[in-house]
């Protein structure tokens, strides 16, 4: 069978001859993000010497690489010339036919020549995103030059230096002895091809990554394998993060059926993390090689904040391991200052990556106790919702530092009153939780007033709760709700405790009932007459309730079609 590189015309030598000439160093660099971002699509190879392909950039572009005559390659972008996007169709033609992408980047003649072709047509390249996270070898996470000084929060510009030779180690499975790095090339391997054609398909994902990769984990050390499964957790959700880009991007229509599995994943992701971070044991972690931490902390920064849309959970997992796992001044002051480089650049970050890193840097105010600035840091980020301080709120509980929940809590009010009832509960649960270790009852009654209507339920289970009827009554008629709105439960609790205190409710109801002045709210308003009979039966005052009724019909006597209810509700003759 003739070798596929020789029917296709592209080997190393003249790429390096007739092709990369035609490229500078920021094209490459920028086409090599477009390429690691799986943005080319419905590739094609012609007459062994054509190439072409659509690829999403701002919009969708046709490029056309004729590798015999590069000069007459087009694309249907506005740049004038070699552009970015024919540069990431050539690594993608690079890898089709079994070569190392990554070496295009290098201009090192020699390096190309003698470098021999990866076995398969996946080669190797899918791991240098990993190793560029790791900042091993000649590969960095470095400041792309073709940004502004700003990498891609989602994936790290590969920056390879001049002449410089980059060794590519091989993939061995996961070993005690290893490295952060070693497991995650090697999790690449097994699964950058993993594809999904089916929203079932996804059901068995999570399953399916854990079942072959955490058996490796067996038998190490305790902490040291909490960790390899925290990494796994993360391979999982970066991995997940592209198979969301992909089926978005390709199959948009149908990308709603597939967001109930994107979110399964986020959520057995988060919950199992729970579970790890409850189990690690802080003196056996700090035992551990710290080359594990920065490894993982590195791994972080290029994927905790994805330029595309996610549904994992990588703030709050982001939170999680620095909270514990990574916890550390020298470590904590690097990860500080890398995050406020970036945000020197906020012109080219998107509104999530802006809101990302103040959440981000406020966390670690919180972990060296300096609450006021973490406040002030996030008070004027748009878009601001109570479930991005969730984490501290339960971090607070869980370490039992009241006070410091309770001046959260009261910072947090207006903006869980301007965000309605979705966050109340959330919101009344960490109250309720403070009041049980300090003298709250006062303070917090008078905050659930202060939040009304949107607090109503919360209000109005505190009234039932300590048994103050009247006022409950007094707070469902305020707010207009009928005795069919009201929970069964609450109405007996009440006619247990004095049914006339239920009488206004009922006498209210009917009335408004009946001025709606339609054929189904009279059905209703005789319904609640018939419960009023039954009360004042029951507190042997039947000639009250025989006085209500006359005085109803008579004032409503010209409403034709509620007399003709109230007859068939046998109220009247």
């Amino acid at each position: 069978m003739e070798d596929p590189r020789i029917m296709f015309e592209l080997t190393y030598e003249n790429l390096f001859q007739n092709i990369r000439p035609y490229f500078s160093s920021i094209i490459l660099k920028r086409g090599w993000e477009y390429y690691r971002e799986d943005m080319v699509e419905r590739f094609r190879m012609e007459n062994g010497s054509i190439v072409q392909a659509i690829i999403y950039g701002s919009d969708l572009y046709k490029v056309r690489l004729d590798i015999k005559h590069f000069s007459s390659s087009e694309c249907s972008c506005p740049y004038n010339g070699y552009c970015k996007h024919m540069a990431a169709v050539m690594f993608e033609a690079v890898r089709q036919v079994g070569l190392q992408p990554l070496q295009f980047l290098t201009p090192d003649r020699k390096l190309m020549i003698n470098s021999k072709p990866a076995a398969n047509h996946k080669p190797v390249d899918t791991l240098f995103a990993v190793q560029a996270e790791m900042d091993l070898g000649g590969l960095q996470v470095s400041a792309s030059v073709s940004n502004g000084g700003i990498s891609n929060p989602t994936l790290p510009t590969i920056a390879a230096a001049e002449g410089a030779s980059i060794a590519i180690k091989p993939v061995t499975t996961p070993k005690e002895v290893g490295s952060v790095t070693d497991w995650h090339r090697y999790f690449e391997k097994q699964f950058s091809n993993y594809s999904i054609y089916s929203s079932g398909a996804l059901d068995s994902f999570f399953d399916e990554v854990s079942s072959k990769l955490l058996i490796f984990g067996q038998g190490w050390n305790p902490s040291l394998k909490v960790l390899y499964e925290m990494n796994v957790l993360l391979f999982i959700m970066k991995r997940t993060d592209v198979l969301q880009q992909q089926i978005e991007r390709n199959y948009s229509y149908y990308s709603h059926s597939y967001g109930q599995g994107f979110r399964a994943i986020s959520k057995q992701c988060y919950e199992q993390f729970l579970v790890l971070d409850s189990q690690m044991n802080s003196m056996e972690v700090s035992q551990l090689n710290p080359s594990y931490m920065q490894e993982t902390a590195a791994f972080l920064a290029a994927y905790s904040s994805p330029k595309h849309s996610s549904m994992m959970r990588w703030r709050d997992t982001y939170s999680l391991l620095w909270w514990g796992l990574l916890r550390d001044e020298a470590r904590i002051g690097n990860e500080k200052d890398r995050l406020e480089s970036i945000s020197e650049h906020q012109e080219q970050l998107s509104p999530r990556q802006k809101q990302d890193i103040s959440m981000n840097l406020a966390l670690f105010d919180v972990i060296e106790g300096n609450d006021q600035q973490a406040m002030q840091r996030t008070n004027k980020l748009p878009n601001r919702q109570p479930s991005l301080y969730v984490f501290f709120l339960q971090a607070f509980m869980t370490n039992q530092e009241w006070d410091r929940l309770i001046d959260w809590l009261k910072w947090l009010r207006p903006l869980v009153q301007s965000s309605g009832t979705s966050h109340m509960e959330t919101y009344f649960h960490y109250w309720q939780e403070a009041a049980k270790h300090r003298e709250l009852a006062e303070e917090w009654l008078d905050i659930v007033c202060s939040m009304l209507p949107s607090s109503f339920t919360y209000y109005s289970r505190y009234l039932l709760k300590h048994q103050q009827y009247r006022r409950w009554i007094d707070l469902q008629m305020i707010f207009e709700r009928t005795p069919f709105e009201i929970e069964k439960e609450s109405l007996k609790l009440i006619e247990a405790h004095d049914r006339n205190l239920l009488l206004p409710l009922y006498h209210l109801s009917v009335e408004r009932f009946i001025l709606q002045k339609n054929r189904a709210a009279y059905k209703s308003a005789v319904r609640l007459m018939k419960k009023l009979n039954q009360y004042y039966k029951h507190l042997g005052e039947q000639e009250h309730g025989q006085r209500y009724l006359m005085h109803i019909k008579k004032q409503f006597s010209r409403y034709r079609a509620f007399q003709e209810e109230l007859q068939k509700g046998k109220l009247i003759q």
